[in-house]
């Protein structure tokens, strides 16, 4: 891969920079000559090492409950291996909470041992630090395991800055639209295909008493992943690429048309009351309980949720409903969940321990553990054979997208606008106007030059 300069927000990096520099400490592994400090060549092969009393620190954002019990069960299998190493799991459900964590964690030096991330240019300050671990040679060491991988999910992991592969992808996911079956055939309703379907949709259910969403926008990704779906299903995910280099911007027509989508719904009150005091955990136990007609989100989160909840009618699931004909295959999801390695003042038995772990977990004994619980589409290429038809028909979907990518934020180097653009998205549930939207974003774009 070719070198270009780094980009990196200034008074993070040198906050990483000062946290790289403490004394005593060690700023990661040396894992691009194949030499030990010693001199002799390195051993990658982790399977076969020998790990002497390791704890690891784990730090996830599991949001649904069945995966969080998932994880609490095979942290317990694992501590109980006699491995040597022993893991402490931290989760963290709110997503704006868990990035301040991680990276106050990494301004101060004292990162968890291993962490999820969606990959793309949110991991880009760390790796600039040289405080997260690059996989290639573990990966090389264990040519069956990396070949087991599909070929695109890397991609998510590799930076044409940054020689290396940055983590693991552990999952794949898409956005969908979850609905009531059982009010919509009450109703006479079909599953929306298009905007104005869902407009029409919306306007009937209210109509009929009943709230077509009751969205949880405490949680400020919530409008954030509407945006990406309306964004990329109406002028295609590279609208992303686009707004990154400046050949569309955050106040042009294109961004000005998913604002003035978003405010007319929520001027119409087609997302439900109280919006910013209510959480996504709510927004999802609103829909299991019967008292909205649907829910957006990803495939293995509200599949989560539904596996633990007493949910007495029949559940649907369709593609978020698509802005243009010409890109109506096209909407958000990809790799999710990304395992990625610390290095920052991390031991090298640390970090081979940690490359263990990750391994473990998406072995394919623990893949399958994990379909019984909740169905999901790994970046491994495991055999997912479920019997469950509403998996059935998310992976119908994700089979007919033609493109798909993540926040439209995680493929921008100015990244303090994943939460700017969530920020300013938020206001319209105050009742911004969609002009004061784009203003705030630009107004801290223009002020970070």
């Amino acid at each position: 891969m070719k070198k270009k300069r780094r980009v990196f927000s200034t008074v993070l990096a040198l906050a990483l920079s000062a946290a790289m520099i403490l004394p005593g400490c060690s700023g990661g592994s040396d894992n691009s000559g194949g030499k030990s400090e010693s001199g002799e060549e390195r051993n990658y092969d982790v399977d076969n090492m020998k790990f002497n009393d390791v704890k690891i620190h784990v730090m996830t954002r599991i949001t649904n409950e069945a995966s969080q019990e998932y994880f609490e069960q095979k942290t317990e299998e694992f501590n109980n291996l006699g491995k040597g190493i022993t893991v402490e799991i931290e989760n963290i459900t709110t997503e704006e909470d868990y990035l301040n964590k991680l990276r106050t964690a990494y301004s101060s030096g004292d990162t968890p041992n291993v962490f999820t991330e969606y990959g793309g240019s949110r991991v880009k300050d760390y790796i600039a630090a040289n405080g997260v671990l690059d996989w290639t040679p573990y990966l090389e060491a264990d040519q069956e395991y990396y070949d087991s991988f599909y070929d695109t999910v890397f991609d998510s992991v590799e930076y044409d800055e940054y020689d290396g592969i940055w983590g693991i992808p552990y999952m794949q996911y898409i956005i969908c639209l979850f609905y009531n079956q059982d009010i919509f055939e009450a109703n006479n309703l079909t599953p929306p295909t298009t905007w104005e379907e869902l407009q029409d949709v919306c306007a009937k259910l209210q109509e009929a008493g009943i709230r077509p969403f009751q969205v949880g926008e405490k949680s400020n990704f919530r409008f954030g992943h509407l945006s990406n779906c309306i964004l990329y299903s109406t002028y295609g995910v590279d609208a992303a690429d686009k707004l990154a280099d400046g050949t569309m911007s955050y106040d042009g027509e294109e961004m000005m048309d998913v604002y003035t989508k978003i405010s007319d719904m929520n001027e119409k009150g087609y997302f439900g009351e109280d919006i910013l005091s209510t959480d996504y955990a709510a927004e999802k136990s609103t829909f299991t309980s019967g008292n909205c007609a649907m829910v957006w989100g990803l495939n293995s989160d509200v599949m989560g949720t539904l596996a633990v909840s007493d949910v007495d009618f029949t559940v649907g699931v369709t593609a978020m409903p698509y802005g243009s004909e010409e890109h109506k295959t096209e909407t958000q999801g990809g790799v999710n969940n990304i395992w990625h390695v610390s290095t920052m003042n991390k031991s090298q038995e640390e970090i081979d321990a940690s490359v263990f772990w990750v391994k473990w977990m998406t072995s394919d004994e623990n893949l399958a553990d994990y379909t019984e619980v909740v169905p999901n589409i790994f970046g491994r290429e495991f055999d997912l054979n479920t019997d469950d038809p509403l998996m059935q028909k998310v992976l119908e979907i994700y089979g007919g997208m033609t493109a798909m990518k993540s926040d439209v934020q995680s493929y921008d180097d100015r990244t303090y606008l994943l939460d700017t653009v969530r920020n300013a998205l938020q206001g319209i549930a105050l009742g911004n106007t969609p002009e004061q939207c784009a203003d705030e974003i630009m107004e801290q774009i223009n002020a970070n030059g």
